[in-house]
């Protein structure tokens, strides 16, 4: 009996121990589980920190070369914007410029037709007075004719008169001497220089009236 008793002791030990075996080996098991996770988890963490950086690093990369085109395309902008507002303001300038020599262009056909405005009115004067002085003329002409035509009128009516006088006085004188002789000779000589001095003094005044 005892020694049944002893070998169901034995037993219960041995069950006993190999339960408390069992148990810490699953507890070693679990233990080394959980470090085995502890370290996969590490290395999760060392592996994943590269991978962070690197995503960071690509994220900031990223973002700086979105700066950069961010940049450019501004610089662009404005260079276009300095493009477009130095070639308006070269547009302005050729268009002022155009403009500058249309009315110069103008100013001198205004210039030239007021020249030739002017030529053709100092033209006209001329002409004009050109007419005016070759009607002056005509009339000098007509009046120098004019004139001419009545000093021989006047000639011609003195001659008339003092050849009448002149006949006059020989027709007196030749009945004066048929009637007295000596005396009408003498007479006829007194009455020859009489009708002499009135020649010369009828010729005086007929000259000085044409004249």
């Amino acid at each position: 009996m005892e020694e049944e008793e002893r070998e169901r002791e034995n037993k219960r030990c041995k069950e006993i121990e190999r339960k408390s075996m069992e148990k810490r080996q699953k507890k070693i098991e679990e233990e080394g589980e959980r470090q085995r996770e502890i370290e996969r988890k590490h290395e999760e963490e060392r592996c994943k920190q590269p991978i962070e950086m690197e995503e960071e690093e690509m994220e900031r990369e990223n973002k700086r070369q979105r700066e950069r085109r961010e940049i450019d395309r501004r610089q662009q902008q404005e260079e276009r914007q300095k493009q477009m507002e130095k070639e308006t303001q070269n547009q302005r300038e050729m268009e002022l410029k155009d403009q500058q020599h249309k009315e110069m262009e103008e100013e001198n056909i205004e210039g030239q037709n007021e020249l030739e405005r002017e030529r053709e009115e100092k033209q006209k004067v001329i002409k004009e007075a050109e007419e005016e002085e070759r009607e002056r003329e005509e009339e000098r002409r007509k009046e120098v004719s004019m004139k001419k035509h009545v000093v021989v009128n006047v000639k011609e009516k003195a001659r008339e008169i003092f050849n009448r006088r002149k006949q006059r006085r020989l027709e007196v004188l030749k009945g004066e001497t048929r009637t007295d002789g000596k005396r009408t000779t003498n007479q006829e000589g007194e009455g020859g220089k009489t009708a002499g001095d009135g020649k010369k003094t009828g010729e005086g005044k007929t000259t000085r009236g044409a004249g």
